[in-house]
C-alpha cells in the first residue's frame, strides 16, 4: 500500500510538464531542504517533483509538506512499508507525465542550470534517447572534492560512468519498462545498460550536478552489498557485451579480467570469451610449483615480485631502455628471450595492455599458459 498526495490548490500546478524528476527518499532529513532547494532554484520551471518516501520515520514527511505549501509542483507518495529504492523509483515514475525523466537523490544537488541544459540537449538531438553530465564531488559539508568528468564511453562496459545527473526520454521507459526490483544498489546502471543496448546516449561536458560522498550514504553504508549486486549484474549482461567488441581484442581482455575480478570462475562465460579471442585459453588461474617469470618492470611488476621474491627468477619488458638492467639482482629480458623457457610467465601489466602480450604469444605461435598478476595469487 502507498499514500498518494497531491495538492488540491493547482494555481501553479503545471499540467504538462516537460521533466519529470522523482526523489526516493528514507529518513534524509539531514540534506533534504537543500535536494529540494536545488530543485526549487532551476532556471526552466516546466517540471514535476514526486517524492516517494520509502516508510522514512525522521523529520523527512514534515520537510516535504513544508515544501509542498510553498509550490503545487510538487507530489509526495509515501510508502507504508520500506520498499527499497528500485521500487520506490518505479511507484514514482508511474505517476510521472512528462517527456523527459531523471531522478536525483536527497543528499545531492542541481547547479541551476542542470535541467536546461540537458532538456536544451535532448530537444536539439532527436536521435540521442539520454544525456549526461559532470558532476562535482562534494563532502559531507558541502566541500568540494573534485570533478567527476567524462571517460571513454566504452568504459561503460565496465563500470557505470554515467553518475547521478541525467535526462532520458518517455520513450526510454515506455519500451525498456521499470528499474530491476532485484538490483538494488546498481539498480540505476543496469538500467542505463539496457538504455546504451538499445539507442544512443551522449555527454554534456559541463558541470551540472554536486554529488556528496558521505559515512552515512547508500553507495558507503551498503558497499558489501552493491559488490554482491554487480556480481548479478555482469552475468546478466556479459554476453551481449562480449559480442560487441568482437574484434576489439583490448576490450575483450580487459572485459575478461575485470570480469573474472567480480565474478570469479563461470566456464560457461570464459567459453564466450574464449570463442572471439582463443587465445586467451591459455590464460591459468593459479600458479603452480614451478619458477616465474614476470613480465612487466614497472610499478605492477615490482608488486607482483614482492607478493612472489622466492619464485622469481627474471623479468620481461618490451620497453629497451629496461631491458639488460636489474631489478634485485634479477635481470629484465625481452620478449623473445623468455618465451620459449619452462618458467610460468606472469603477466604483471594494467589490464589495458595485457592484450599486447596475449598477441604477442599469438605471433609467435606459441601456445603457452600464462597467469596474471594479482588473478594468480589465491
Amino acid at each position: 500500500m502507498i499514500e498518494f498526495i497531491r495538492k488540491e490548490n493547482k494555481l501553479n500546478y503545471i499540467h504538462n510538464p516537460k521533466i519529470s524528476i522523482v526523489l526516493p527518499v528514507f529518513n534524509g532529513q539531514k540534506y533534504l531542504r537543500q535536494a529540494l532547494d536545488s530543485i526549487l532554484d532551476q532556471t526552466m520551471k516546466e517540471w514535476e517533483l514526486i517524492i516517494v518516501d520509502d516508510c522514512s520515520s525522521d523529520l523527512t514527511q514534515k520537510i516535504v509538506k513544508e515544501y509542498m505549501k510553498k509550490d503545487k509542483r510538487i507530489i509526495y507518495v509515501r510508502n507504508n512499508k520500506n520498499l527499497k529504492l528500485p521500487k520506490s523509483l518505479n511507484i514514482g515514475f508511474e505517476q510521472s507525465r512528462g517527456k523527459y525523466l531523471t531522478w536525483t537523490s536527497d543528499d545531492n544537488c542541481y547547479r541551476s542550470n542542470a535541467l536546461i541544459e540537458m532538456s536544451n540537449a535532448l530537444d536539439e538531438n532527436t536521435d540521442v534517447m539520454m544525456v549526461y553530465a559532470g558532476m562535482m564531488n562534494i563532502d559531507g559539508n558541502g566541500l568540494q572534492l573534485g570533478m567527476q568528468g567524462k571517460t571513454s564511453f566504452e568504459t561503460i562496459y565496465i563500470t557505470n560512468i554515467i553518475g547521478a545527473c541525467f535526462l532520458y526520454r518517455r520513450e526510454a521507459r515506455e519500451n525498456i519498462g521499470d528499474y530491476d526490483i532485484e538490483l538494488f544498489g546498481v539498480e540505476d546502471y543496469d538500467y542505463w545498460l539496457r538504455i546504451v543496448r538499445e539507442y544512443h546516449i551522449a555527454y554534456i561536458d559541463k558541470i551540472l550536478y554536486d554529488y556528496r560522498r558521505h559515512t552515512s550514504s547508500l553507495t558507503c553504508e551498503k558497499s558489501n552489498l552493491i559488490k554482491n549486486q554487480k556480481v548479478i549484474l555482469k552475468k546478466k549482461h556479459i554476453n551481449w557485451i562480449i559480442e560487441i567488441f568482437e574484434n576489439n581484442y583490448a576490450m575483450l581482455c580487459k572485459l575478461f579480467f575485470d570480469y573474472l575480478e567480480i565474478v570469479g570462475t563461470d566456464c560457461a562465460v570464459e567459453n564466450k570469451f574464449y570463442k572471439f579471442f582463443p587465445f586467451l585459453k591459455f590464460y591459468k588461474k593459479n600458479l603452480d610449483e614451478n619458477k616465474i617469470i614476470i613480465f612487466g618492470a614497472g610499478k605492477i611488476g615490482k608488486e607482483a615480485f614482492e607478493r612472489l621474491p622466492n619464485k622469481t627468477v627474471a623479468f620481461g619488458d618490451n620497453d629497451i631502455k629496461k631491458q639488460g638492467t636489474f631489478i634485485r639482482n634479477i635481470p629484465v629480458k625481452s620478449f623473445g628471450e623468455i618465451i620459449g623457457r619452462e618458467e610460468t610467465l606472469v603477466f604483471a601489466v594494467s589490464k589495458s595492455k595485457i592484450h599486447e602480450l596475449v598477441l604477442q604469444l599469438a605471433e609467435y605461435n606459441i601456445e603457452k599458459s600464462f597467469c596474471v598478476y594479482p588473478f594468480c595469487i589465491s
